[in-house]
């Protein structure tokens, strides 16, 4: 399980502010280049000299990316805080393509052609990064890149398979259902996904933001229950998927998003971007966490 607080740097644009902890308290992982950013992303944007680096139009969330936090710096980063870094690769408009290299550039010891670019940009043993999102919440509408459960599986287990043979030894996360809206499927997107990709895949994702507008507190407060249920949802699932099989594939949850987010949205993605995305906390708010929180000091850590 990945619990998660608000980290900002000096040279990040706000797409890379996630630290995780386990749920020991000791810090476990950083996340880049996830949440929405991710889908119109191009990881060699943001590697070689900073004033070298195109300024691009960013189409999660309307503003302009100027990419002076990029992957050798992010990767340094987490090496000086003494976390893992978890990267999440563009399964929106991205290709399996980028995603290969991406590895390449970041774990690759021989003498390829991105590991030699990672050795002009000044950094000549790899990073070997463990842990690797195959995208991010492509069920949804609002992503760029959107699919269906279909065409994300066929994507992302050509990403496996090419990412793998690179690195054999990385570990991937299969990005799940974060559309919970009425009249969506939200299981059966899942129950495709771990089918499709029971064989590839370490962990399924989960994401979870909640909100009281409707200002009644215990129901706010009860928001963990709901949290919980999709936690014995999807570990049904991943039981029925593995079902039959001789030898399978041991499936965690990784629950990497999970906040308090309503007052900073807007009707749109690029309305809600005009807003900064910077929610002011209450102390119900902190109540809100506390209960998830202890939820998750309830389940065991993979």
């Amino acid at each position: 399980m990945y619990l998660w607080r608000h980290l900002r740097t000096g040279e990040s644009s706000g797409r890379c502010e996630r630290v995780s902890q386990r749920c020991d308290g000791s810090h476990q992982g950083y996340e880049c280049d996830s949440v929405n950013f991710v889908s119109g992303y191009n990881w060699k944007d943001g590697i070689g000299p900073r004033n070298q680096r195109p300024v691009r139009p960013e189409g999660a969330w309307g503003a302009l990316e100027p990419n002076t936090f990029g992957t050798d710096d992010f990767l340094q980063y987490a090496e000086k805080l003494g976390i893992e870094p978890y990267v999440c690769i563009n399964a929106g408009l991205g290709t399996v393509e980028e995603a290969r290299q991406w590895v390449e550039y970041t774990n690759e010891s021989r003498d390829a052609y991105w590991a030699q670019q990672r050795r002009k940009n000044g950094r000549d043993k790899p990073y070997n990064v463990k842990y690797w999102g195959l995208g991010n919440e492509l069920d949804g509408p609002w992503q760029l890149g959107h699919k269906n459960a279909e065409d994300y599986v066929k994507f992302a287990l050509e990403a496996a398979k090419a990412m793998r043979r690179v690195d054999p030894s990385i570990k991937l996360i299969a990005s799940r259902s974060s559309n919970f809206r009425s009249g969506w499927d939200w299981i059966g997107w899942n129950r495709k996904i771990l089918d499709g990709m029971r064989d590839e895949i370490d962990y399924i994702s989960l994401h979870t933001y909640i909100g009281n507008r409707t200002n009644k507190f215990e129901e706010f407060l009860s928001a963990s229950a709901d949290m919980d249920h999709r936690i014995e949802v999807v570990e049904g699932l991943i039981k029925a998927a593995q079902s039959g099989q001789a030898n399978p594939r041991p499936i965690a949850i990784a629950y990497d998003e999970w906040n308090v987010w309503y007052r900073a949205r807007g009707n749109s993605e690029l309305a809600t971007g005009k807003t900064g995305l910077k929610e002011i906390y209450n102390y119900e708010d902190a109540l809100a966490m506390g209960m998830a929180s202890i939820l998750f000091f309830a389940m065991p850590t993979a």
